[in-house]
């Protein structure tokens, strides 16, 4: 994926910022990121994802997290799950994470962001944070929900944190003009990516893609794939009071 670029300087340079990119916490800066209280706001961020993730229902015997990074919440799955696989783009952020994160139940695989190293029907729980917004495109995200409906035991259910949003159904003729003008406006961010990466890779300041997904379309294709039970939930975190919007599946 072209956004494995990005991730990998993230990775390199300012592991902890990469993940948890609040304003004034980057490297270098006053306020820069400790790690004790980065894992701290990992504890926070997974009770409010867990609190919902046990009103739907999950197996605690594995766990799948995509897109690791530097262990934030992967601290708080070794301690929740038995089995725990954590795969990251970045072997820097993998590095990091296993300075950080003890616990002898988790196994972490560097990837390609385009498949998953895991077996079929391998895991009976999925989960990711901040990591499906910053893919190169929608399609790429709708693809590696195949990915994770392969590696999911029948019966393993997911947990996937990602941005979503819909267009007015109220009158016709306005939804077509706004997907109209949305699909315009990728097309003009993807550019923009590709410049800031051009940038990037001459000493420019290191970019973060970002997307979001339109919720029917999301929904239809996880009923493609054979997704049961899929829910749609929007919360905030106590964290920082931000909205974070999840979905939730079953493999039947």
């Amino acid at each position: 994926m072209k956004t494995n670029e990005e991730w990998k300087a993230w990775g390199k340079d300012d592991p902890l910022y990469g993940v948890a990119s609040w304003a004034g916490r980057r490297c270098g800066k006053d306020n820069e990121w400790a790690d004790v209280e980065f894992y701290d706001l990992g504890r926070s961020d997974w009770r409010d994802f867990s609190a919902r993730w046990d009103c739907y229902g999950y197996n605690r015997d594995s766990c799948l997290e995509i897109g690791c990074g530097a262990g934030r919440i992967t601290k708080q799955l070794c301690e929740k799950f038995q089995e725990v696989h954590a795969l990251d783009v970045s072997i820097d952020m993998i590095n990091y994470a296993q300075r950080n994160v003890t616990g002898n139940n988790v196994t972490w695989h560097v990837t390609d962001g385009t498949s998953i190293p895991l077996q079929d029907s391998l895991v009976l729980s999925v989960f990711s944070s901040h990591v499906f917004q910053h893919f190169p495109s929608e399609e790429d995200g709708l693809s590696y929900f195949e990915e994770i409906y392969r590696i999911l035991k029948p019966g393993g259910t997911m947990m996937i944190h990602l941005p979503l949003h819909d267009f007015p159904s109220v009158n016709r003729k306005f939804s077509k003009l706004a997907r109209y003008l949305y699909s315009f406006f990728l097309v003009l961010t993807s550019v923009k990516a590709d410049i800031r990466r051009w940038q990037m890779r001459r000493g420019g300041r290191k970019y973060m893609h970002g997307i979001s997904y339109e919720a029917p379309q999301l929904y239809e294709k996880l009923k493609g794939i054979g997704f049961d039970k899929i829910e749609f939930v929007n919360f905030p975190m106590q964290s920082n009071d931000d909205l974070h919007s999840c979905v939730f599946a079953t493999k039947t």
